[in-house]
């Protein structure tokens, strides 16, 4: 330790010192200059003793100590022991940064960050919810923990993944390895992809149900944007549909339908190779909840039953895509479900996305059917199409299932029966 670094520590290394060294510490960190008067209330008489002796004055009475900082800096410089206090400061407890003025250089920099959000909102109208979403809630810089850079490298890949959406059935990993160069930059867990996801919705497609496990939804929004994540997963089962032979999925439907069997449809196949069907001129493709009603129509009717697709107890991606490839093609859409709570929120969503048609899902369906032994939960919910279908059900406490109804089913499927159809 050199001779004025002892002097240093004998001036201002005390117990006497500390709070005097700790108020200098607090102006450096916002920027303050170190000139003026530091006061400090309550002083000790230790704290007294100690300046008194440092400018030669007497001890005050005063219950305040007042140290006049210019003229402490000349004592220093004269007695070379320090240029200034702020070197004085850093030589006895180290650097003081000024936070302050790293404040205002990240607020530059999230301001900087935020212009840039903007200015993808401009190229793409779409994504001003994002943008608002990522900036206005603070979203963004609360996720990269105020660190401007990882918010500039998310951008970044953002932007690179959401100029190649919407995909037709690219891997997820490929499309991680071939955006950014990394094929697990994508994987869950990342902040990344949980981003990313979060603008999906913005592309227009159908969003997958909220009640679904976190790893499911994760890939039915993937799926929103044409990106397979366990691309054999969440099929949809299908009967009798009128497909043209064009392509391979189309050539697997035409086949199982001239036999009369149920086909699994796989979310690779709808995205890969989306099966083309035959002008539907407003014939009906009819809709279940349960593979029980698709097997029994194939077992009972064969290739004489009216086209059916089951949706397997929840609308995932595959199942929004199929139904809108058949309106598409001019195909109405007439669905049944359980009677129950999750059955008219799966039947709500298919009849509000899809402009389905409910079919024996009335009140009257409901007072008319035999009641299971499984009574319905308190989670009510109202069915869009039939404003006293909820009554109804709350009045007779218990659920209806498919399988208890499967007769009239079977019949609307058999072949010429869609002129006996409920209100037709």
């Amino acid at each position: 330790m050199s001779e004025s670094d002892t002097r240093l520590q004998s001036l201002f290394g005390s117990a006497a010192s500390a709070r005097f060294v700790e108020r200098l510490r607090h102006k450096l960190e916002r920027g303050a200059p170190l000139v003026g008067t530091v006061t400090l209330a309550d002083a000790s008489d230790e704290e007294k003793q100690h300046f008194a002796s440092i400018f030669g004055t007497a001890k005050t009475h005063s219950l305040t100590l007042r140290v006049n900082l210019d003229e402490l800096t000349a004592l220093l410089r004269k007695a070379g022991i320090a240029d200034d206090l702020q070197q004085a400061v850093e030589r006895l407890i180290g650097p003081v940064p000024n936070v302050r003025a790293v404040k205002n250089a990240r607020d530059s920099e999230w301001s900087r960050i935020h212009e840039r959000l903007e200015k993808i909102a401009k190229k793409d109208v779409r994504l001003l919810p994002w943008v608002e979403m990522m900036r206005g809630r603070g979203l963004l810089r609360r996720l990269a923990r105020n660190s401007p850079q990882q918010a500039d490298q998310w951008i970044d890949g953002f932007e690179r993944i959401w100029s190649l959406l919407p995909l037709r059935g690219m891997p997820l990993a490929r499309l991680a390895a071939d955006a950014l160069g990394d094929a697990h930059a994508l994987d869950a867990g990342q902040t990344l992809p949980a981003i990313i996801l979060r603008a999906v919705p913005l592309l227009g497609e159908a969003l997958p149900e909220e009640d679904l496990f976190p790893a499911e939804r994760r890939r039915e929004l993937w799926a929103a944007g044409g990106v397979l994540s366990g691309e054999l997963s969440g099929a949809i089962l299908v009967l009798n549909l009128p497909a043209e032979p064009s392509n391979s999925t189309g050539m697997l439907l035409c086949t199982a339908a001239d036999a009369g069997e149920p086909l699994y449809l796989t979310l690779r196949q709808l995205l890969r190779t989306p099966p083309a069907f035959r002008e539907g001129q407003n014939r009906t493709i009819f809709v279940c909840e349960n593979p029980t009603v698709l097997a029994s129509a194939a077992n009972e009717l064969g290739e004489r039953c009216a086209p059916l697709v089951c949706v397997l107890g929840h609308l995932r991606q595959s199942a929004h895509r199929l139904l809108r490839q058949l309106t598409n093609a001019h195909y109405r859409i007439r669905y049944h479900g359980d009677f129950d709570w999750a059955g008219i929120t799966i039947a709500n969503s298919v009849v509000f996305r899809h402009q389905a048609i409910p079919w024996r899902m009335g009140a009257t369906d409901y007072l008319n059917a035999p009641l299971s032994n499984v009574p319905l939960g308190k989670n009510r919910v109202a069915a869009g199409w039939d404003k006293l279908l909820m009554s109804a059900m709350v009045s007779r406490a218990h659920a209806v299932f498919e399988e208890q109804v499967l007769d009239g089913l079977i019949q609307d499927l058999a072949l010429g029966a869609e002129s006996e159809m409920n209100g037709e």
